[in-house]
């Protein structure tokens, strides 16, 4: 560790002149997105990159389960919702209005990309993936889910928001012999490695 310290000492990541922000996350699983698949502003070098290397190793791919009773207060949601049936009642029409479990109680309405979910309704409401994810304490937005009678189960795949460098396949990269400067340059579009001194006389 020193000595990959001392080896870098004094260089730092650039874009047109400027330090970057280098976001990062543990594993991607399989892609990165453009930061503003995530996050609300473009940034020029936060650009989405394939990290299907990655697959060589383990993908992080975990699997939750909830039960609905669960969801609905985690979520402060309904997962109900009113239905009305018209009957015959001596000639007449009498409308019976019930309360009953919705027949789509999940609805992913937009992804990224790299197929993470920008935004999910969950009975009555719209989240943000950023905002579900956290909500539940997920691993990543990179989901996919199924519903077995009372409960959902929901399958992620990478671990953090996937934007910046993936430090797993970063790891996966400098063990298949590519340099730091080969590594940051993949994750970080368009960047210059420059020594520090070179940002402060500007």
């Amino acid at each position: 560790i020193e000595g990959a310290t001392d080896s870098t000492k004094g260089l730092v990541a650039v874009y047109e002149g400027d330090l970057i922000e280098a976001c990062y996350h543990a594993a991607s699983g399989g892609a990165t997105d453009d930061s503003e698949e995530v996050w609300s502003g473009a940034v020029p070098y936060l650009r989405g990159v394939s990290t299907e290397f990655e697959s060589k190793e383990p993908d992080f791919r975990e699997e939750v389960s909830f039960a609905m009773d669960d969801l609905e207060k985690k979520l402060n949601v309904s997962l109900r919702e009113k239905k009305s049936t018209t009957y015959k009642v001596a000639g007449k029409d009498v409308q019976v209005i019930s309360e009953e479990k919705m027949d789509r109680p999940i609805e992913i309405l937009g992804v990224s990309q790299a197929g993470r979910i920008k935004e999910i309704r969950i009975g009555d409401k719209v989240f943000t993936g950023y905002a579900f994810r956290a909500l539940l304490g997920l691993p990543s937005t990179k989901m996919t889910y199924r519903i077995d009678g009372n409960r959902v189960y929901i399958t992620t795949t990478g671990y953090g928001h996937g934007v910046g460098m993936s430090q797993h396949g970063a790891n996966v990269m400098a063990s298949s012999g590519k340099n730091f400067e080969e590594i940051l340059k993949h994750y970080y579009q368009g960047i210059q490695v420059v020594d520090h001194e070179r940002v402060q006389a500007r």
